[in-house]
């Protein structure tokens, strides 16, 4: 509502507190709207960091939703962006870990709901989603025990989609996982299952070859045997 300077004049106190807050939160309303629209073309670390720094200031409740449901509506022909969306999460968790929290519970339920759908989903969805987890669990988001549950769900139905799936993750994270002292040890265990299971897995010769980078990302100096 357009008030003139003379209504402006006349108001009651209460009158102008309450217009104030309706200018303010139209205000951030608007500059939410314009970094939302930025996160299209976030493909670089200035840019998350440019966009974490200026949504602390408009960082209300609703709008640590809206920004919530942006980063989870990411189409999955834009995986580029994943890895900038992880520096930003994980940059606004340590602010509000509202965020890291809400996103990291919606990637684990989505991935339970594509697997039991199994081939009525788009194997791309499925890869956008493990490509997400993936990142997240290098910065930390996702703990070391959910990942852990997320491999044992795709290694004890090792076929089909699950094989890209797992493979897919190991090509993200794999690296990082069989690195870091939290995680090692039971990597290497998993590792070895992984070589057991593509040697008594009938699969075709794309799935070996992907198996072949999984292994060799996760181990470069090692040899498949």
């Amino acid at each position: 509502v357009l008030l003139t300077e003379k209504d402006i004049t006349n108001e009651t106190d209460a009158e102008r507190v309450q217009r104030e807050r309706e200018e303010e939160a139209e205000g951030r309303s608007a500059k939410l709207e314009g970094l939302l629209m930025r996160l299209s073309d976030c493909f670089s670390k200035d840019k998350a960091d440019a966009i974490c720094t200026d949504f602390c200031y408009i960082a209300a409740r609703g709008g640590r939703k809206r920004l919530t449901r942006e980063f989870l509506r990411v189409h999955r022909s834009e995986t580029s962006r994943l890895p900038f969306y992880g520096r930003m999460i994980a940059t606004l968790s340590a602010v509000f870990p509202d965020i890291g929290i809400e996103i990291s519970q919606a990637l684990k339920d989505e991935f339970d709901s594509l697997a039991k759908k199994g081939k009525r989903v788009h194997v791309e969805d499925r890869l956008k989603n493990i490509k997400f987890i993936g990142e997240l669990v290098k910065f930390g988001i996702i703990m070391d025990a959910d990942i852990f549950s997320v491999i044992k769900a795709l290694l004890d139905d090792f076929r089909g989609d699950n094989v890209d799936v797992l493979c897919c993750l190991f090509d993200v994270a794999g690296f990082y996982l069989t690195r870091l002292p939290t995680s090692a040890k039971r990597m290497k265990s998993i590792l070895d299952i992984f070589l057991r299971l593509k040697a008594v897995s009938d699969l075709d010769p794309r799935q070996c070859s992907l198996l072949d980078g999984a292994y060799f990302t996760c181990r470069p100096a090692q040899t498949v045997i």
